[in-house]
């Protein structure tokens, strides 16, 4: 079955990877990833290195890392920051308990079942069938259960944590195809404005960091448009 809740890496190709790369604003210790980078994306895919699973399966491990590193003439260092900033594509889901405004009886009936994280979550209640039979299959709300799916869908977003998604949410950006289609700078404004109301997170966020979620959440398919 196919994975729904991540990107799909084979459909990724490095070249759109190289923009995404050029467009952000690194951490310092991540900043390696700003030099001669397209020079080096040309030597990747000079190995035949032309989309994000390939990539990623070239830089699995530290000796693959080298190997890379050895054939292509790139800094191992450059390849060695890319795979840590590469799995922020496939970082692991958030646990259910994580998510604020979620009745923690709500979660346990869950997680006895198995239903643990955003993942698992998110991939039984991708369609409202699915939705319908998890509130009459647990006794849980309809609203709680789409409530809950919003939130996982929206998890899956690059930087996005459980709190972060709940301030969406809280905008009505509710889906990673609403984020693809937002004004980066209005939703900036309400999920100010709603970070100062509610105190939700004491990070810094920027325009610049909603418009890389907007980048980010058109490559998922829409699926979780949970207009129903």
């Amino acid at each position: 079955m196919k994975d729904s809740f991540y990107i799909d890496l084979k459909a990724y190709p490095v070249e759109k990877y190289l923009r995404v790369l050029d467009g952000m604003e690194m951490i310092p210790s991540r900043m390696i990833l700003k030099e001669d980078t397209a020079a080096r994306f040309g030597l990747l895919k000079n190995e035949g290195i032309d989309h994000l699973e390939q990539l990623s399966a070239a830089l699995k491990n530290p000796d693959k890392i080298s190997a890379l590193a050895k054939k292509t003439g790139i800094p191992e260092e450059f390849l060695a920051v890319l795979k840590r900033e590469l799995s922020g594509f496939q970082r692991p889901p958030s646990l259910l308990k994580e998510f604020p405004g979620i009745d923690p009886d709500v979660i346990e009936r869950l997680e006895e079942h198995g239903i643990k994280n955003a993942k698992q979550y998110f991939e039984a209640a991708l369609t409202r069938q699915d939705r319908i039979a998890l509130a009459e299959r647990y006794e849980i709300g309809y609203d709680t259960v789409l409530d809950l799916a919003k939130l996982c869908g929206l998890s899956r977003l690059y930087g996005v944590g459980p709190v972060f998604a709940r301030m969406l949410v809280e905008s009505g950006t509710d889906t990673t195809s609403k984020v693809a289609e937002c004004d980066p700078s209005a939703l900036f404004i309400k999920l100010m404005k709603i970070n100062d109301e509610k105190g939700y997170t004491k990070a810094k966020f920027r325009v610049k960091d909603m418009e890389f979620c907007r980048v980010y959440a058109g490559n998922f398919p829409k699926t979780d448009s949970f207009e129903e």
